[in-house]
């Protein structure tokens, strides 16, 4: 390397208009600070619950005029969802009332993304990830209701001071998606014979340590305890009860998300779609079956979008979208499952069938670019519009390579090497652009909003480190990261080709520069 004077070169680069920066203190502008200011005087509450975080954000996103205020809707919605922000405090919930009120939520989010265009539908549908679908029936109070049944059913004593009764009076209280993973926690301590390390390590996997259990506005104090007698009952029953909480807590559960939609969905898609949620299931570490799953979750996301194309009941769209995140979800946990034990050999189908995962969310996400005049308030839709392009051109490409030189890429001569090269390229540059337009929509309006929070919550959250990262988790959770992944492994396989270079030349010339 040149380094002139011996210091790093810098080039000063511009960054495009991707969307709101909220360069501006909100605070100083009158209007849009009073926009915000619902968010601010929830959270500074004493006593608040998740249902009443729900039905503010109802109204906040019903009042929302642009796009700055469907992100600030999100943005407070998602640090709801990684817990940044309490799920409860000083306050009771039934859960009937909690699962009416995500479930108006949840039907607004489906109404507002049927009538947006663009960058705004791509927003409200991670926003309906964050949300739990929700139930206008009998789940919420099924969940107060069964699981007295099966403490009756099992002669399970409600005694003070032991597990049951605690988890019990939390459910009947202030039931929150946490009970999902400390019902899954129970069910694998029961399979495991009682084995408490068990419980434990699978709640701290998802968030919820010990010091979390004791101070939940209902604390579950005490341990689990195994009855060996009634093992397999217990299994059975908090298996049922464990959908239960599921169809009120979790939006895009893959199980649940697909027997909502089993009404109105081609039998062969259905079909094609049960295939990938059971090797979800049952599946092993097999990797030509964990890629036949793969191609049959990208066929079920086609037939999916095909579907929200036409759709225009706003409760079978909502269903829809729910069944839409679950499959890309699904996706990228295959490719993170295989990826550490993928063979080189079969790498460029699992890039191939990742990236049309990832524009099929964005052709049948994106609708119509907006009018002009937003165009002229952002390039942000246009930028959506570039990358699906850059991207489908590249998958095209990428797809004619391996017809032409086969799967596997470490047989590949020089001249396919250069072109798939080439090809993997144009997909970083593409994702490099698609991460700039996420950071330019969310980053700022998160750290604003973010840090007001923190100035009025009672526990002062959220922390600031999740403001930091705030964009980079969102990515990191979502199919860009999972082609990024692909795209670095690939890239390694093909520098080792005969020929090629290890480090290659952007562009040859005469150049001069100056360190300083």
């Amino acid at each position: 390397w040149y380094k002139a004077g011996h210091a790093d070169f810098h080039v000063p680069l511009d960054s495009p208009d991707t969307g709101p920066t909220l360069d501006h203190d909100p605070a100083d502008v009158g209007q849009l600070s009073m926009n915000y200011m619902p968010m601010f005087e929830f959270e500074s509450r004493g006593g608040l619950s998740l249902m009443e975080r729900f039905e503010s954000v109802r109204s906040m996103l019903g009042a929302a005029k642009d796009r700055e205020g469907v992100v600030a809707c999100y943005v407070w919605l998602r640090y709801s969802q990684v817990r940044q922000l309490s799920w409860q405090r000083k306050h009771n919930t039934k859960p009937r009332e909690l699962s009416q009120e995500a479930n108006r939520l949840s039907t607004m989010i489906a109404g507002r993304w049927k009538a947006a265009r663009g960058v705004d539908r791509q927003v409200l549908r991670m926003m309906l990830s964050a949300v739990p679908r929700g139930s206008a029936g009998g789940d919420g109070q099924a969940i107060r209701d069964e699981i007295l049944v099966i403490m009756r059913k099992f002669e399970i004593k409600k005694r003070k001071g032991t597990f049951m009764e605690e988890w019990h009076q939390k459910l009947h209280n202030n039931s929150t998606p946490d009970d999902i993973f400390i019902c899954e926690a129970y069910i694998k301590f029961l399979q495991s014979d009682g084995n408490k390390e068990v419980f434990y390590g699978y709640l701290e996997e998802h968030g919820i340590t010990r010091k979390r259990l004791l101070t939940f506005e209902r604390p579950i104090l005490q341990e689990p305890v195994f009855f060996p007698s009634i093992k397999n009952g217990l299994i059975n029953e908090f298996s049922r009860y464990l959908q239960i909480l599921k169809s009120v807590h979790s939006g895009a559960d893959f199980v649940k998300s697909l027997e909502a939609c089993r009404g109105y969905l081609d039998g062969h898609l259905v079909a094609e779609i049960n295939a990938a949620a059971y090797e979800q299931t049952y599946g092993g570490d097999d990797k030509e079956k964990m890629l036949a799953a793969l191609g049959k979750v990208v066929a079920g996301m086609h037939g999916v979008g095909q579907r929200l194309l036409h759709e225009g009941d706003v409760h079978k769209v909502r269903d829809l979208l729910y069944l839409d995140l679950a499959l890309e979800s699904q996706a990228r946990l295959f490719v993170e499952k295989a990826l550490s034990g993928l063979d080189d050999g079969g790498l460029s189908l699992w890039l191939s069938l990742v990236l049309e995962a990832l524009t099929c969310t964005m052709r049948y996400g994106i609708g119509v670019v907006g009018s002009s005049r937003e165009q002229a308030r952002s390039n942000a839709d246009t930028q959506l519009e570039q990358e699906l392009h850059a991207l489908r051109a590249a998958l095209g490409d990428w797809v004619e390579v391996v017809a032409k030189h086969g799967i596997d890429m470490r047989a590949w001569g020089y001249h396919a090497g250069l072109m798939a090269s080439s090809v993997l390229d144009r997909m970083r540059r593409a994702l490099g652009a698609m991460v700039e337009r996420y950071q330019g929509t969310y980053q700022k309006p998160a750290e604003y909003i973010g840090n007001q929070l923190r100035k009025r919550t009672p526990d002062g959250t959220p922390e600031s480190w999740s403001i930091a990262l705030f964009t980079e988790e969102i990515v990191r959770g979502g199919l860009p990261f999972a082609v990024s992944m692909l795209l670095r492994r690939a890239s390694s396989v093909i520098q080792t080709i005969p020929g090629m270079p290890t480090w290659q030349i952007i562009s040859a010339g005469p150049a001069g520069g100056g360190g300083g």
